[in-house]
Parts: structure tokens; C-alpha cells; sequence
């Protein structure tokens, strides 16, 4: 067995959606590579801890000799793990603890990792899929959108085949691309924490306009969006202001909006749409509108100009709810 550690001089980012989670807690980074997916046949091969040590980032990997040392490389990795109150991982969920447990349970270890510490980032990648708008949602990609960059150029799945290959030769050279391999994973894994702020700036819409001479601020959740049957309703918050409740009526939309609470509901008519791709959509039509609206994103399509689609799909194209909701609250300052 092998403990190789790495002390740096480098901070953590803590998202401000994270900061109960994280503040004042000892926190740590976790990732493993395995021989393979049973937890009964298979072994762990090497474990990457990252964690916060006196302002500093301290990096530890415990490495397996041969996969009959995974009792030793466990041993020691229960000597740190105990300590931390939040434990964060890329599907650790589903693979990494899970994993762990079941090799503690081998051993007769009288200790498991707490699920309930676990702060899964895919689970909450995967959740967000609408938003972030991805293909794949898997660590490199993730790593791709946030533009962190990597030497290691490697698979999981090429990982162990050099790790079988490193335990019969011994070469170091190999063992420093299985090392460097789980390294970039460990320490990217804070970095990417910044997705975090990606999906509370792409989960909500925030308009700044003016009602009566008064800066009005309207917040909408894009998880607030519903559709039911030929309606779309969408929820917001604005600032608030002394003045009596607003209801106004179109012959596609009503809006009504409660200012001393804040509270805004917005309806509108849609109807749904097959695009000259196969794809589907949902679109407001504004031809009952005076004036036509601008800056709408049509997605390369080419549409009619009263055509506003406001789902692609299933995903919600914010950008034109908030052109969207921007007409109707100019209309509110005309009537």
C-alpha cells in the first residue's frame, strides 16, 4: 500500500446556494477507482480524499499494491473519513459509498459512511438537466461547460486496465497515469462546485422595469413554469408597493399582480408546435399584439413573426418568457 499526498496553497469556492451546507463544517472530496461494478467480486484500487486543513487544500490517495491490499488502503482511509459532516462526490450515491460500504461490511468493520452526509453533484446536475441544457452530464462534461482543464487524458475503464498492468510490471510510469488520473478527478471536483452558481443564475429570470415611476423588480423561477392543457402559468415575486391589487384581462393572457405582497400570476394562452425538425414545441401567438415583439430567440428556426415559442421540447426558452413577460408589463403602464 501506497499514501501519496499533495499540500496546496489554493482556497475552496463555496456557492453562495452551498454556504449553510458549508460554512463552518468540515467538508471533504471523495472519489475512488474499482476493478470493476460488484461490490461483492470487485475491489477498491485506489481512494482520493480531498479536504480543507488550515486554510490549505490537502490531497491524499491511498493506492492498492494489488487488489488483495484493498483491507489496507480501507484501513487507513477509515482513520479520516469519520470526521467530516459533508462529503461530496460525482454519483457517490449510486457507486462510490455504496461501494465503500459494502467492502467495510466485507472486513466486519463496525462503521459505514452516513448517506445522509453525501452532497451527490450529478444527482443535482441530472435534476437541472432542463436548465443546463446538456447531452451527458458527466464529469468531464461538466468540466468542459466550466472550462476547467485537464492533462489527464484517460478513462475510467483505462485506468484499471493500467492499474492490472502496473500491479505485474511495476512500472512507475504507469502509476503515475493512475494517479494522475484519479488526482484530476479529486481536484476538480471543488472547482466544478461553481455549476452551483450556473444553475441559480439559468433557474430564474429577473426583470428590472417601472410601474407608475416606481423601479419594479420581477423575479420568476423557471421551475415555476407550468403547463396545463392549453394554459401556461408563471409564478413570480416583485417588490413591494402600496397600491390596490392589479387584475388585467387579454384575449390570450390575464395578469394578476398583488403589490403589497409581491406576488405575480401571469396565464397564457399556448398551443403546441411540431418543428421542421421533428422536435416540439410550445409558443404563445402574438398576433392579437399592437406591436411585435423583439428580440426573440428562435433557435435558428424559421418562424412567422407572431410565432413566440416558449418551450423547446420541453425545455423552457427563458429568454422569451422574458421578452414575453416585459411586453405584457408595458402593457400594464398604458392602461
Amino acid at each position: 500500500m501506497e499514501i501519496i499526498r499533495h499540500t496546496l496553497n489554493e482556497e475552496v469556492y463555496i456557492p453562495e446556494a452551498l454556504i449553510d451546507q458549508m460554512l463552518d463544517k468540515k467538508i471533504c472530496f471523495l472519489d475512488i477507482e474499482t476493478t470493476g461494478f460488484s461490490r461483492k467480486y470487485n475491489h477498491i484500487i485506489l481512494i482520493g480524499l480531498l479536504y480543507i486543513n488550515n486554510s490549505k487544500i490537502e490531497v491524499i490517495q491511498f493506492l492498492a499494491d494489488n487488489e488483495k491490499d484493498e483491507k489496507n488502503i480501507i484501513n487507513d482511509f477509515v482513520k479520516y473519513i469519520p470526521q467530516f459532516e459533508v462529503i461530496f462526490n460525482f454519483n457517490g450515491d449510486a457507486f462510490d459509498i455504496p461501494f465503500i460500504n459494502a467492502r467495510l461490511k466485507y472486513y466486519n468493520y463496525d462503521y459505514e459512511i452516513d448517506k445522509s452526509l453525501s452532497m451527490d453533484i450529478f444527482k443535482v446536475v441530472r435534476n437541472k438537466k432542463k436548465i443546463l441544457g446538456l447531452d451527458k452530464y458527466n464529469l468531464k462534461t461538466i468540466e468542459k461547460l466550466l472550462r476547467i482543464s485537464r492533462e489527464d487524458t484517460i478513462s475510467g475503464k483505462k485506468s484499471v486496465e493500467l492499474y492490472f498492468e502496473y500491479t505485474k510490471t511495476k512500472n512507475n510510469r504507469i502509476k503515475d497515469i493512475i494517479l494522475k488520473h484519479n488526482y484530476e478527478d479529486i481536484y476538480n471536483l471543488p472547482k466544478i462546485l461553481k455549476i452551483f452558481d450556473i444553475i441559480e443564475d439559468k433557474s430564474k429570470i429577473i426583470l428590472k422595469t417601472r410601474y407608475l415611476n416606481t423601479n419594479i423588480e420581477i423575479t420568476i423561477k423557471i421551475d415555476s413554469i407550468k403547463r396545463t392543457g392549453n394554459m401556461m402559468y408563471v409564478e413570480g415575486l416583485t417588490n413591494t408597493i402600496n397600491l390596490p391589487d392589479e387584475m388585467h384581462y387579454g384575449d390570450t393572457h390575464t395578469i394578476n399582480w398583488y403589490p403589497q405582497t409581491g406576488n405575480l400570476q401571469i396565464s397564457l394562452e399556448v398551443e403546441d408546435g411540431n418543428l421542421s425538425d421533428g422536435s416540439k414545441c410550445v409558443f404563445f401567438n402574438s398576433i392579437a399584439f399592437r406591436q411585435g415583439l423583439d428580440n426573440i430567440n428562435r433557435m435558428n428556426y424559421k418562424l412567422p413573426d407572431n410565432i413566440l415559442m416558449l418551450s423547446h421540447n420541453g425545455n423552457i426558452i427563458a429568454d422569451n418568457v422574458e421578452v414575453l413577460i416585459k411586453h405584457l408589463w408595458q402593457g400594464l403602464n398604458k392602461n
